[in-house]
């Protein structure tokens, strides 16, 4: 299902997934039977992780924000003029080339430095995925 497909539905996505997340089918009878009244009381020994269905809650929020925030991400680049201009390398050996030399040397070389920052850090690989694309896409 993509957002389009939603259309003005999309906001609903708000409600919906966080209410099914969080709780297992067991334990949502149950707190379900607590609150209707027709269930034995709690323990006085209480669970050990009864913070596990709070975090758990959190985190499906916190991945629903990342999942419109991508929509719109998304949504905005595709107005992006030149965004759907047709590319592809040179030659035929230039994107395993620059896989394999380049990026994985890159990777490999930082890694083997600690990724110091008197070094690059974490910059070389980037450094070396933009230098691939530059030289070795051609646009149209």
């Amino acid at each position: 299902m993509t957002s389009r497909s939603l259309g003005h539905r999309a906001p609903l996505l708000w409600l919906v997934l966080p209410l099914m997340a969080g709780l297992s089918p067991a334990a949502r009878s149950a707190t379900l039977a607590r609150y209707r009244g027709n269930s034995p009381a709690p323990s006085a020994q209480p669970s050990q992780r009864w913070w596990a269905p709070a975090i758990g809650v959190l985190f499906n929020h916190a991945a629903l924000t990342m999942l419109v925030a991508i929509d719109a991400l998304i949504r905005a680049g595709v107005r992006v003029p030149g965004g759907w201009w047709p590319a592809q390398w040179r030659t035929a050996w230039a994107a395993p080339m620059a896989l394999a030399l380049l990026l994985l040397a890159a990777v490999l070389a930082g890694y083997a430095m600690g990724w110091r920052h008197e070094q690059g850090g974490w910059c070389p690989p980037f450094a070396a995925a933009a230098l691939a694309l530059m030289l070795g896409v051609a646009f149209g």
